[in-house]
């Protein structure tokens, strides 16, 4: 497991007037200021839509920036970000932004005779791609029709894996690549990144890799995609 030297301060706060619904609303500039915007749910009584505000940090600045307060950093949001007043307005103490860190974890293979790991604890990655629930929904489904399949636990479990390692193979490689692109020192990627990605969208073979992955369908060595039985079941449930 390699944690990952950035992360990202996080606010979960309501919505009330449905300005966010439905869309993630992203700003970034070069590889060091990232703040986004994401719809995340409607919260315990499931009636107050509820949205995420994060902001990119590196790891090496959390304490300076919890020394320095939080009118610095809601001015420089502003400053990036006009959009993000609501959400600012509600933050009245640094106790209420978290800190999310990221892990790397890569397991040679996802099982012992009688124990076996799913989601994150299995295959974390940073979240850059957003596909961590959706991958460990597909992993919860394929154990189940291993174990459907088979009366000996270990050869299950065996099978759990194999099935498995093309699919998180291929999203442990992107988001490891693409991570940098989005927060990192190297700042020469950011103009690659914004030169590069609108050209990729505009060819076709690239533009449907993108959007195979992500809808966490894609597989390594982008030779096809997921079985309808075995993509994650939302997104399933919606393509019919």
């Amino acid at each position: 497991m390699k944690k990952y030297p950035w992360g990202a301060l996080w606010f979960v706060g309501t919505d009330a007037e449905h300005r966010f619904h439905n869309r993630l609303y992203q700003v970034l500039s070069g590889t060091r200021r990232m703040m986004g915007l994401l719809p995340t749910g409607l919260g315990p009584t499931g009636q107050t839509p509820l949205v995420s505000l994060f902001w990119s940090l590196g790891a090496r600045s959390l304490e300076q920036w919890r020394a320095a307060g939080l009118l610095p950093w809601k001015e420089e949001i502003l400053r990036f970000a006009p959009e993000a007043a609501p959400l600012l307005e509600q933050i009245q103490s640094a106790d209420q932004v978290l800190f999310a860190e990221y892990h790397d974890v890569v397991m040679a293979q996802w099982n012992t005779d009688d124990v076996v790991y799913l989601g994150d604890a299995a295959h974390a990655t940073s979240p850059q791609l957003g596909q961590g629930c959706n991958l460990a929904l597909v992993d919860a489904q394929v154990l189940a029709q291993c174990l459907a399949v088979s009366d000996a636990l270990p050869l299950a479990l065996d099978a759990y894996s194999r099935t498995r390692d093309a699919h998180l193979d291929y999203y442990q490689f992107a988001t490891r690549w693409l991570t940098p692109f989005f927060q990192s020192d190297l700042t020469w990627l950011a103009p690659l990144r914004d030169f590069g990605m609108p050209i990729a969208t505009r060819v076709p073979w690239v533009r449907r890799q993108m959007v195979t992955a992500m809808c966490g369908n894609a597989l390594w060595p982008l030779t096809g995609t997921l079985p309808l039985e075995t993509r994650p079941l939302a997104l399933a449930a919606q393509n019919g």
